[in-house]
């Protein structure tokens, strides 16, 4: 239910990152890592400056084992 609340609010409110965030972290807590990354991609897209974004993005490229990807997300995240 969570991931259907929160991916509700990514398509319904796109210029607020709370959504996309949370679905991303929601699909995460399912075992489903992979698309917890691709929607975070998207998310990163639009929120260039979201530290929070690319932490998680660092966080899911690492359980996938992608972890050249993984630091420089870590990096990005960072600065």
């Amino acid at each position: 239910m969570a991931y259907e609340i929160a991916n509700t609010l990514n398509r319904e409110l796109p210029q607020d990152e709370f959504g996309g965030v949370h679905a991303a972290v929601a699909l995460y807590r399912m075992g489903r890592t992979r698309e917890a990354k691709e929607l975070s991609l998207d998310v990163a897209e639009r929120f260039l400056k979201d530290w929070s974004v690319r932490y998680n993005l660092a966080c899911y490229c690492s359980q996938l084992k992608e972890l050249e990807e993984a630091q420089e997300w870590f990096k990005a995240a960072m600065e």
